[in-house]
């Protein structure tokens, strides 16, 4: 805690428990008269964190602006509940660090853009492992997983199928979430090392619709840089971006196999929004045949008191 009462408090965040914020909680006990008993509460989902609103008396707000419904949260986030303000952080065992660079601060420059001669060409590669790499993509596009573990696994297979030295996946922000879903991997698993994220790069992506092949310029200093990048598509709407960072040397790059599986992994993106979807029905419905069942029991009880109250009237 950055602010308030209980300020340069430190609160650790145990794995697969959701956590109350709030003067009534032990989990993140709060002594500022300003934060409710039961102000907000943050639970886990996979590597990420969540945060929502307890209908708190002062509201909570995440970087100055008012959350409603379920938030996601991403390291260096501001919570503030009443007067209290708490920064969000994850150290380096939950989470390899992504830096973010924005628009005009990247070095990168799109040297080629994927089109359809080139995916109906094919580029020389070896098509025996091409297949295997899209066989691999589609029985994961297939299994039952969550959308975390099914994208954590789906950067493991696209390192795999590239010569990429690390990969970053970005889900477009839902109705649950104001904020992008970022994962991210190194080829190595022990290296915790921080991952550039160039925006421009991503939001061309996103705009275009293509994948491409991206190069900074090579000084006496620094290698050339060079980055992929592929949309995670389905019926024709974006849902996200895959970037690839290649390796030093790198001379190879299968730009169409990358499009292929980017594609695979918009369809399987669809096929659990649509999932959870179906889920959320069904729930709202059980409610509702349950709430039906409890009125009319309570209404069959009413009517037995009236009868019983006009017999004694009798």
């Amino acid at each position: 805690m950055i602010e308030g009462p209980d300020s340069k408090t430190a609160f650790s965040l145990p794995d697969l428990e959701p956590q109350l914020i709030g003067r009534s909680t032990e989990a993140l006990p709060i002594t500022d008269p300003s934060v409710s008993r039961r102000h907000a509460e943050m639970t886990p989902d996979g590597t990420n964190w969540f945060i929502r609103d307890l209908e708190s008396t002062n509201g909570t707000l995440v970087n100055n602006e008012a959350i409603e419904g379920r938030t996601l949260l991403h390291p260096g986030d501001r919570i503030r509940c009443g007067s209290s303000l708490f920064l969000f952080d994850q150290t380096p065992e939950d989470r390899i660090p992504i830096q973010s660079l924005e628009n005009g601060s990247s070095e990168l420059q799109i040297t080629r853009r994927h089109t359809q001669a080139e995916g109906n060409q094919g580029q020389g590669g070896d098509t025996r492992s091409q297949l295997n790499h899209v066989i691999a993509g589609t029985e994961l596009a297939m299994s039952d997983s969550d959308q975390n573990t099914y994208l954590e696994r789906y950067l493991d297979l696209i390192l795999t199928a590239t010569t990429g030295e690390s990969a970053v996946v970005i889900v477009n922000a839902t109705h649950h979430s104001k904020a992008d879903l970022m994962i991210a991997r190194h080829r190595d698993p022990k290296s915790l090392a921080p991952i550039q994220l160039d925006q421009a790069l991503v939001d061309d992506v996103r705009c275009e619709a293509t994948s491409v092949l991206a190069e900074s310029t090579p000084t006496s200093e620094e290698p050339s840089r060079r980055c992929v990048a592929a949309p995670l598509r389905s019926r024709e709407q974006v849902r996200g971006v895959v970037l690839v960072t290649l390796a030093e040397g790198t001379t190879h790059i299968d730009l169409e196999l990358l499009h292929v599986l980017a594609g695979q992994a918009g369809m399987a993106l669809e096929q659990r929004i649509l999932v959870e979807q179906v889920l959320m029905n069904s729930r709202l419905a059980a409610m509702g045949e349950t709430v039906a069942a409890i009125s009319h029991g309570i209404k069959n009880i009413l009517q037995g008191l009236r009868g019983g109250t006009d017999a004694v009237a009798v």
